[in-house]
């Protein structure tokens, strides 16, 4: 499963998550869920042949995917008050 950072994720699986959501009314961009997980994608092609970070448990992948998010811009899934599914360029620009 993509979201247990065990492999990259394959945009067939993401897009079967964003589906869900929007049946839920959880409104999505699909072009900026795509360059996300593209993002997503080759960051764990670089660290998935590392030992040290196959160890880490889930939310510690996850820990390591934002904090190297934040050095450079991309696109980063938040979830706001209202529970909205936003996607910022970076987190200390982030405006939710």
């Amino acid at each position: 499963m993509w979201m247990d950072m065990s492999e990259p994720p394959c945009w067939n699986d993401v897009e079967a998550c964003i589906k869900y959501l929007r049946e839920k009314g959880v409104p999505m961009d699909d072009v900026k869920c795509f360059d996300q997980v593209a993002n997503l994608k080759k960051f764990l092609e670089r660290c998935n042949s590392d030992k040290e970070f196959i160890g880490l448990q889930v939310h510690q992948k996850w820990t390591k995917y934002f904090e190297k998010a934040k050095e450079k811009p991309c696109m980063l899934l938040r979830t706001t008050e209202d529970c909205t599914v936003r996607l910022c360029t970076s987190l200390s620009q982030c405006k939710c």
